[in-house]
């Protein structure tokens, strides 16, 4: 997720669908919107489907992993030393959030000539669409 109005028609069509939700954002998107940013956009998407998962990508960048998670994301990918991941990972456990190893594939909606469509068939589509990722985060695949 890029924006607010990402977010909204992701959220719509997941609500829409009785689907779970996650809304990654774009890859380095800590370092590229930063997590309070990316926080608003999540929360955009709850307006429409309360129970949305925002899950960030910082890359090896522990101190926005550590932000991400101060400013109330649910999920963050961290591809640092695992030393430090681990780190991260004991901190989200303290508060109900997660940290990932590596990015999961997503659906990319900026890329797409029709945005609501392509979430539908993502969102309710045959399993081999897009990878699950980890139950810890959600139970659909992400979109992105």
């Amino acid at each position: 997720m890029r924006s607010a109005a990402e977010a909204r028609i992701a959220a719509a069509e997941a609500a829409a669908a009785g689907r779970p939700l996650v809304l990654l954002s774009p890859r380095g998107g800590a370092a590229s919107l930063g997590p309070a940013v990316f926080a608003a956009i999540v929360e955009a998407g709850r307006e429409l489907h309360p129970a949305a998962t925002g899950l960030l990508d910082c890359e090896d960048a522990q101190g926005h992993a550590l932000h991400a998670l101060r400013v109330g994301i649910d999920a963050v990918v961290y591809t640092g030393p695992e030393a430090v991941r681990e780190k991260l990972a004991d901190i989200a456990r303290a508060t109900g959030r997660v940290v990932l190893a590596a990015r999961p594939d997503a659906l990319v909606l900026y890329r797409q000539k029709d945005a609501p469509d392509a979430c539908r068939r993502w969102l309710c589509g045959p399993a081999s669409i897009g990878p699950r990722i980890p139950d810890a985060v959600a139970k659909t695949d992400p979109l992105a």
